[in-house]
């Protein structure tokens, strides 16, 4: 069972380490007078993929479309916070990088977990960005291994934390289709020019 927790964090901490540092984040502060900040450091957010933890994204990594047992598709995504709340109000989307066609669009309220490691450190893993690809179906193409797999897609992020904190961060990767024993899908569909 997830552990949600909701301690709030008042002590100065560090920020991301320095590998993240280049990652292609932005992050803004909606702060009025009358709130503190979580902490002394930037907000900071970064998108990754991860069913059972956060596993990291850089540019142009793999991520797996996967079949749900009632017939849909997903990819899994996560979050990994820094000097945030531990409230978020997450915004969720998958678009194609080739043309911003949107096929996935979901919103979640999440207890982020807390890392007991390093403070002001927050993640949550295992969101559904469930994929719509209805409006890209054409003739015998109609599911999302055939329509989206090796196809370069944005995974995207929007955060808004209880103290009305915001920050948001995007990657592009590779959706490949992924059917559990590591056998390769070769029915893929080429854009309709």
């Amino acid at each position: 069972m997830k552990e949600t927790a909701f301690v709030l964090l008042l002590a100065s901490c560090s920020g991301p380490s320095s590998e993240r540092d280049s990652a292609t984040d932005s992050a803004t502060t909606a702060l009025d007078a009358d709130v503190d900040p979580v902490c002394d450091e930037t907000p900071a957010i970064y998108i990754g993929t991860g069913e059972e933890a956060f596993e990291p994204l850089s540019e142009g990594d793999e991520v797996p479309i996967i079949s749900g047992p009632q017939g849909g598709w997903h990819i899994w995504q996560s979050i990994e916070t820094y000097n945030l709340g531990v409230i978020a109000d997450t915004h969720l989307s998958i678009t194609l990088a080739s043309t911003g066609e949107t096929v996935s669009d979901g919103r979640y309220l999440v207890g982020l977990l807390e890392d007991e490691e390093m403070e002001c450190r927050n993640y949550y893993f295992g969101l559904f960005g469930f994929l719509d690809i209805d409006d890209l179906a054409y003739k015998d193409c109609d599911t999302p291994p055939e329509l989206l797999g090796y196809r370069e897609v944005c995974l995207n992020v929007e955060v808004t934390d209880e103290h009305g904190v915001e920050a948001s961060d995007s990657r592009c990767v590779l959706a490949v289709p992924w059917t559990g024993d590591d056998t390769p899908i070769d029915d893929i569909c080429l854009p309709p020019h």
